[in-house]
């Protein structure tokens, strides 16, 4: 009865182990400046508010998605970019700070946001850029698993070429 017992609480720690490991291995821009530094590749941007209902409902559905995780995990970078946070931001050589007058959000937008969007922000929105920070796709609004899956395929055989 006991080594039953332990054997259960043993799987039980297994699949726990393994839950958390299927998760979007999100990093900080320090972090990313750091990683391109030593072992540059694409980049997958996810810009949102922390207001914004569309963009939970994509961290919510689309981002557990398993295959979603495999493919962003195993060939991007990825930073999950609030764009109302006030943090100085270095990208691409350039320091980008927030933004407290932009006049089409009240609560103001950080500079990268904008620049990222081409002037326009729109949460959520998802940015793919390749090893040197160049901007190959620029996605605004939600995107369901298969959507964001189909956008990120021919990103992934561009950038294998």
């Amino acid at each position: 009865m006991i080594t039953r017992s332990i054997l259960l609480i043993f799987i039980l720690f297994v699949n726990l182990s393994n839950a958390s490991s299927q998760e979007i291995e999100w990093i900080s821009w320090t972090s990313l400046e750091r990683e391109m530094k030593d072992s540059p590749k694409p980049v997958f941007i996810f810009i949102h508010t922390d207001w914004c209902g569309w963009c939970k409902r994509m961290q919510e559905t689309t981002f557990i998605n398993p295959e979603v995780i495999r493919l962003l995990n195993a060939n991007f970078y990825c930073v999950k970019f609030d764009a109302e946070t006030k943090s100085k931001i270095n990208f691409a050589g350039k320091v980008y700070t927030f933004n407290s007058e932009y006049s089409e959000r009240k609560n103001g937008t950080h500079q990268l946001a904008i620049f990222l969007e081409g002037g326009y922000p729109v949460y959520p929105s998802s940015v793919f850029t390749d090893k040197n920070l160049n901007i190959i796709s620029l996605t605004k609004g939600s995107s369901g698993s298969e959507t964001f899956l189909n956008t990120m395929r021919p990103i992934l055989k561009s950038q294998r070429k």
